[in-house]
């Protein structure tokens, strides 16, 4: 009698395209699988999936990259909203740091970086301090990690 064999859990769900989208973005496996309700360990067998695929983009083109990185920034909006609401502050972090590398990196392909006005974006970047610390005065056990990620950003602009 032979066993069935089990279809990965990835390529069954409606949601394969968004898990492989952000696994050729590097989204790690932990994340996506806290975002779509996976073990991470199901990912990454899914990943194995995959070997032999270029899952990373390999384009040169810079629209090419800029649409992507574009969809990056997108989708890694609708993860740290999700998060929030949620109350899964590692899982915001982690899609905060993944939205300003898409950002950082669409600025050094558009040459924004070099067109930096600190007029438009250092009150942006206040109203969400604002945001970030209240979220740290309500929810005690995760404002030092959220103070660090502050000052991280902080030091680096």
């Amino acid at each position: 009698m032979a066993v069935p064999i089990r279809q990965c859990e990835i390529c069954r769900s409606p949601d394969q395209k968004k898990i492989e989208q952000l696994m050729a973005q590097g989204t790690e496996a932990s994340l996506i699988g806290e975002i779509f309700g996976l073990n991470a360990a199901s990912v990454r067998l899914h990943r194995n999936h995959l070997r032999g695929v270029a899952v990373r983009s390999s384009t040169t083109d810079a629209t090419a990259l800029l649409r992507d990185l574009g969809w990056g920034a997108e989708q890694a909006e609708i993860v740290i909203r999700w998060a929030m609401e949620k109350q899964a502050f590692a899982v915001a972090i982690s899609a905060i740091r993944a939205h300003r590398d898409n950002l950082v990196a669409i600025a050094n392909i558009s040459g924004a970086a070099r067109q930096f006005d600190s007029r438009v974006v250092v009150p942006y970047w206040e109203k969400i301090k604002g945001v970030i610390m209240s979220v740290a005065e309500k929810h005690p056990e995760v404002g030092d990690d959220l103070m660090e990620a502050i000052g991280k950003v902080e030091e680096n602009r």
